[in-house]
């Protein structure tokens, strides 16, 4: 009987490292390429490892506590709004907002780290390239107010709604600027050097 229970005991010691809880992948600094689509955005799904049903609390789990930060995050006209920055810092730093009850709204990218879609939106791309991508002109706000540079929409092309940018020039605007809709085929657009500045990805679930 001693032998069984030392047979026994010896059995389950062994096998004890093979039960417990699953591992959760985890991205524990901004130049991990270790976790398959780490830097991919899917829009209106997924930021990396981050998509609509992600907590604060999964947030650190999955990257690490060291590499999230919540606070509040600048919003439209001057407003503020509760979020979390990941890889604060780094040129991969990405920033989520959350809804009031603390659901996860958006994901922002301002940055032009490793970050982009399938189809190679990221920040930096020249709007030719984005028209490129999206297979037909598509229509921005003018630039020089609050929400200038934004997208107003894709126009039926490749691009989903869920995907949004905001552009920047690094010429004048004087011609492409105020609350008004552009082309982005139109000539001036084009030869104002208009870059991708910010990706937003919106995640909320209704």
């Amino acid at each position: 009987m001693k032998v069984l229970l030392l047979v026994l005991t010896v059995s389950i010691g062994c096998n004890s490292q093979s039960v417990g809880f699953p591992k959760v992948a985890t991205a524990t600094n901004d130049s991990d390429s270790s976790h398959p689509n780490q830097w991919l955005i899917v829009p209106g799904t997924n930021v990396g490892l981050i998509d609509a049903t992600s907590t604060k609390v999964s947030l650190e789990a999955a990257y690490g506590s060291d590499n999230v930060k919540h606070l509040q995050l600048d919003g439209p006209e001057g407003t503020t709004l509760s979020g979390t920055v990941i890889f604060p810092g780094t040129s991969n730093e990405i920033e989520v907002v959350w809804t009031e009850d603390d659901k996860l709204e958006s994901v922002r990218i301002k940055n032009s780290g490793q970050w982009r879609t399938k189809e190679g939106v990221r920040v930096g791309i020249s709007l030719a390239e984005l028209n490129d991508i999206n297979g037909k002109p598509f229509f921005f706000l003018g630039f020089d107010w609050d929400m200038g540079g934004g997208l107003d929409n894709w126009n039926h092309g490749a691009l989903p709604g869920a995907l949004r940018v905001v552009l920047e020039t690094k010429k004048d605007t004087s011609k492409i600027s105020g609350d008004t809709s552009f082309r982005s085929d139109s000539p001036d657009a084009l030869e104002a050097e208009i870059y991708v500045a910010e990706i937003h990805n919106v995640l909320m679930v209704d």
